[in-house]
């Protein structure tokens, strides 16, 4: 999910819809729209994208954990108690690496 402020970024999130799959919208805030992406398929194409054209900063590592996240589900990782805990401690970490890169 990537949101943006102002009816000027709406070209940059269809522009991306389109590149990745998924759908614009608007975002529960006013004056933002949010694109949205779904399924293992779109992912492919989100990760191989980020794989060439690589994130800098916290981002990095925000994705990185990501990755890491997405393929322990894959591989079904979350059905087992210990697996499962750590992929949670994983994707809480995603979100708090991108609250503080949103607070910049």
């Amino acid at each position: 999910m990537l949101a943006q402020k102002y009816l000027i970024n709406l070209p940059i999130l269809l522009f991306l819809s389109g590149l990745f799959g998924g759908s614009v919208r608007p975002h529960s805030n006013s004056d933002v729209n949010e694109l949205t992406v779904n399924g293992i398929s779109n992912m492919k194409i989100v990760f191989c994208y980020f794989d060439f054209y690589q994130l800098r900063t916290k981002k990095a590592t925000a994705y990185k954990l990501w990755r890491e996240v997405h393929v322990g589900l894959i591989n079904k990782e979350h059905l087992v108690p210990e697996s499962r805990v750590l992929l949670k401690t994983k994707a809480a970490l995603i979100n708090k690496l991108s609250k503080e890169e949103g607070e910049k």
